[in-house]
């Protein structure tokens, strides 16, 4: 059951991500991963966990504003964990854009 929670998560993910035509992504083992600009991170399609590798955690904490009036991906899925990794995910393959100064920080940390 896991394995399938896994793979259908990472099937939509990729397939929102090719008709993006954003590169750099592929799952195995129960994570996505992301190739960024900074670094490689891989993020945990149960959890949404995110690691830089070779094994540091970056913590990302998404805005809880929208919490209320919950967001779904249409005609896609009531899994609301694919929205919240999609988000991560694209986030981190275009992490040269990123302007968070708590996620800056912890890339910076690691020297990233």
């Amino acid at each position: 059951m896991v394995d399938e929670i896994c793979r259908h998560r990472a099937e939509v993910i990729l397939a929102i991500a090719g008709t993006l035509r954003i590169k750099g992504m592929h799952w195995d083992e129960g994570f996505l991963h992301v190739e960024g600009k900074r670094a490689s991170y891989r993020i945990h399609l149960l959890s949404a966990a995110v690691h830089v590798m070779p094994g540091a955690h970056l913590c990302i904490i998404l805005d809880p504003a929208g919490k209320e009036d919950d967001v779904y991906l249409p005609f896609a899925d009531t899994d609301a964990m694919i929205s919240m990794i999609l988000s991560k995910a694209l986030m981190l393959a275009d992490d040269k854009a990123i302007r968070d100064p708590a996620i800056l920080s912890q890339l910076e940390a690691l020297g990233n």
